[in-house]
C-alpha cells in the first residue's frame, strides 16, 4: 500500500464523515465494486475501511458528572455570558461525544438567541479570540469548515462557542419557519430537494 493510496483513503473516508456527498457515492460505488470482485477495488476499498475502522471509535469520552452538571446552567436564561463561554469551552475535550449537541439544544430551549446574546458571548472572550468566536459563528454546523479553522491554529474554546451558539440560533430560525437551508446549504439540498 503506497503513502499516497493511505493518504486518499483517509481524505475520502474524512470527507465521507464531515457529510460530503461525493465522497461517499464515490465510497459506496467503490464497496459495491470491491464485493462484486473487480480486482482495481480490492485494495483502495480494503485501505479505506482499514482506515475507517480504525478511526471510526473515536467516539470521544463520556461526559463527566460535573461536565453534565455544569451544562444545566444553560438552561437558566439568566447564566451571566462568561458563564455560557466557559461551559461551552469546557467541552472541547468531548467535542466528538454529542456535547456540543447537546449544548446547542440547552441555549437554543431556554432563550432567544439574538444579536445582544450573541454579542455578550462574543464580548466575553479577550479580544484576540473574538475573530475566531465570529468566523465559527458564521461557519456553524459545516464541520469541514470548522476542521479548517481548527487545523490552522484558531482556539479551540472560542470555536466550539462560536459553532454551539451559531448552531443555536440557526434551530431557532428554522423553528420559526426558516426554510432548511438555514441549517446549511447542504441539508436545505438534501431535504428540500436542491
Amino acid at each position: 500500500m503506497t503513502p499516497e493510496l493511505k493518504a486518499k483513503a483517509k481524505e475520502l473516508v474524512d470527507r465521507g464523515r464531515h457529510g460530503d456527498q461525493n465522497a461517499l457515492a464515490l465510497l459506496e460505488e467503490m464497496g459495491k465494486n470491491a464485493r462484486a470482485g473487480l480486482p482495481a477495488a480490492q485494495e483502495p476499498y480494503r485501505v479505506v475501511l482499514e482506515y475507517a475502522q480504525g478511526t471510526s471509535s473515536e467516539k470521544g469520552p463520556m461526559l463527566p458528572d460535573e461536565v453534565l452538571g455544569r451544562m444545566t446552567c444553560l438552561r437558566d436564561p439568566s447564566c451571566p455570558p462568561n458563564v455560557v463561554r466557559d461551559v461551552l469551552c469546557s467541552l472541547v475535550p468531548y467535542a466528538s461525544s454529542g456535547a456540543i449537541e447537546c449544548a446547542c439544544v440547552l441555549i437554543c430551549d431556554c432563550r432567544p438567541i439574538d444579536p445582544g446574546f450573541v454579542a455578550a458571548i462574543q464580548n466575553a472572550f479577550p479580544p484576540q479570540l473574538r475573530g475566531s468566536f465570529q468566523e465559527c459563528l458564521t461557519k456553524a454546523g459545516e464541520s469541514f469548515e470548522i476542521r479548517k479553522s481548527l487545523d490552522a491554529g484558531a482556539d479551540a474554546g472560542a470555536i466550539v462557542a462560536g459553532n454551539a451558539i451559531g448552531m443555536a440560533r440557526r434551530w431557532q430560525g428554522v423553528r420559526r419557519g426558516a426554510p432548511l437551508a438555514f441549517l446549511s446549504p447542504d441539508i436545505g439540498w438534501e431535504l428540500e430537494g436542491g
